[in-house]
């Protein structure tokens, strides 16, 4: 096997001598295979991270939006849930506005997603 030399900071070395010695105390002879261990761990950590940035996938975005959703689906339930309990005559007297409903909704959903996405009328109109 090749054979690789590098710096690391102090810090870096007394975490890895810490370890060793941790792994010493189980029993264990064979240190260098616990470093190479350590080194492909880490490039594997490193992959991952990279794949993530080049994948273009926001987790805040998307955690944002399934809230807006839930939080829309509620307010519309809750509006539906109102409007079962109303007699058809006061429909038909115009109390439920359609438009009223539509802005009712969007504000729900706004202050929902302040508390969690503190932004300033993003997104409103959706």
């Amino acid at each position: 096997m090749p054979r690789i030399q590098t710096f690391v900071s102090n810090k870096v070395l007394e975490d890895i001598d810490a370890l060793i010695t941790e792994r010493r105390q189980e029993g264990a002879d064979e240190m260098s295979s616990f470093t190479s261990m350590l080194i492909e761990l880490g490039l594997r950590v490193y992959r991952l991270q990279r794949e993530k940035k080049e994948s273009g996938f926001s987790q805040m975005e998307f955690n944002r939006h399934i809230l807006d959703n839930i939080l829309r689906t509620r307010a519309m339930c809750t509006e539906v849930m109102r409007m079962c309990a109303l007699s058809q005559e006061v429909i038909s007297n115009g109390d439920f506005d359609i438009e009223e409903l539509k802005k009712s909704v969007a504000d729900f959903s706004k202050s929902g997603l302040e508390v969690f996405f503190h932004t300033d009328d993003e997104d409103s109109d959706r």
